[in-house]
């Protein structure tokens, strides 16, 4: 428990204090590196076994330059243990958060994270916004895809959005692009995001028309790769800087 805590305190450290030098922040990943090896190898039977299998001792692992002499560990490596044999000694289960990523880059995977981890995972998400220029009253579409349990969003967004008073809409990439033109003009983000493709394809149908009545002040991309051109041809058609964003459920 203190480690975890530790480790959010430093967090939040550097949520809150982003200007460190480069050096400050290579000693700070590798600081939490290294208790992450030890803690996996002590208490997560998967990693004891794989360390012991290679012959490797976990405190060899000391900088980030180490991490190739890990063996590597695949989705299908962990989908073919038990559940037990990858979660840390102590930790219920059942009072995990339980996570399933799209497999819009791959085949979807469950991830299983404590309340904590989450907060820090939507922190990071924020302070990246944060530095793009976004505001607490600021409005935001993201263009994704959609499971049915997350089609609708919470009581806590439908009161703002029915207020104005910023909010969110997620769109489902799938649907017709004239249809993710029409519920942005009716939105009037002032940020927007979606994957890189799906940016790129709606902006070939954008007008200027479009453009002035959805009013984004930025957009940003994930999932994908973004390539020049297709940076250059969402700034055209939105108008707006386009940034680049990765996450990670796997993280």
């Amino acid at each position: 428990m203190n480690s975890v805590i530790n480790c959010a305190d430093a967090l939040c450290r550097v949520f809150w204090r982003p200007a460190l030098t480069r050096q400050r922040i290579r000693d700070f990943q590798d600081q939490c590196l290294r208790r992450l090896i030890g803690h996996a190898y002590e208490n997560v039977p998967y990693y004891r076994r794989l360390f012991d299998r290679n012959g490797i001792d976990p405190r060899d692992i000391r900088t980030a330059s180490d991490l190739k002499a890990l063996p590597i560990t695949t989705k299908d490596d962990l989908r073919r243990v038990p559940m037990k044999d990858t979660l840390s000694r102590g930790v219920n289960p059942d009072r995990l958060l339980t996570v399933g990523t799209s497999g819009s880059t791959g085949e979807p995977f469950t991830i299983r994270r404590t309340r904590l981890e989450r907060q820090l995972q939507h922190s990071y998400w924020v302070r990246a916004m944060r530095y793009f220029g976004l505001r607490a009253t600021d409005r935001i579409s993201s263009i994704v895809f959609i499971r049915p349990a997350h089609s609708q969003p919470g009581r806590f967004r439908r009161l703002l959005n029915a207020l104005g008073i910023g909010g969110q809409v997620l769109i489902d990439c799938r649907e017709p692009r004239k249809e993710i033109v029409r519920v942005l003009r009716q939105f009037r983000p002032d940020f927007l995001g979606g994957y890189a493709g799906v940016l790129s394809h709606i902006a070939e149908v954008i007008t200027e028309q479009d453009r002035r009545h959805i009013g984004a002040r930025v957009t940003w991309s994930a999932a994908e790769v973004l390539t020049q051109q297709m940076r250059d041809q969402i700034r055209s058609a939105f108008g707006t800087q386009v940034y680049n964003i990765y996450g990670s459920h796997e993280i």
